[in-house]
């Protein structure tokens, strides 16, 4: 009998462990944080997990401040993607041309940036939906400074 309990318990903790895995940024460039002297063609992000292309959302916005913490400008560049991610009618506003996946369902996305970006602080956001159906939120800001 104890060994069927440990048994449950272990498959129910193994499928919690489950529940909870959703797709997390792996790998970006430039990096969160990061201090950059050329601006690049492309922010790429990529992920631990798949996501469904068409369901997903990626932008780049311009963070105006003066900050020069990277504590306050974390905290700036969620309060900026919480207000804009998921904003309607934006492309004008918006640093980036839109992105590309390498097929409907991947783990690596490409963020074209508009050419002749000024100096400052960008923040790259998304929301995304996980092939486990999940969707997940998140963003990462890094600096153009030449």
């Amino acid at each position: 009998m104890k060994k069927v309990i440990l048994l449950v318990l272990a498959a129910s903790l193994a499928l919690v462990g489950i529940a909870f895995a959703h797709s997390k940024v792996k790998k970006s460039s430039p990096k969160d944080g990061e201090i950059i002297k050329v601006m690049p063609k492309a922010v790429k992000l990529e992920f631990d997990e798949g996501l469904v292309t068409k369901f997903s959302t990626f932008k780049v916005y311009k963070l105006i401040t003066t900050s020069k913490d990277s504590e306050k400008l974390e905290a700036e560049a969620d309060a900026l993607a919480d207000k804009l991610t998921m904003k309607k009618n934006d492309a004008s506003a918006r640093a980036d041309t839109g992105f590309e996946g390498e097929a409907d369902e991947t783990t690596k996305i490409s963020v074209n940036l508009k050419p002749g970006l000024k100096p400052g602080v960008y923040v790259v956001m998304w929301r995304l939906l996980g092939t486990d159906t999940h969707t997940v939120s998140g963003n990462l800001w890094f600096q153009f400074k030449p």
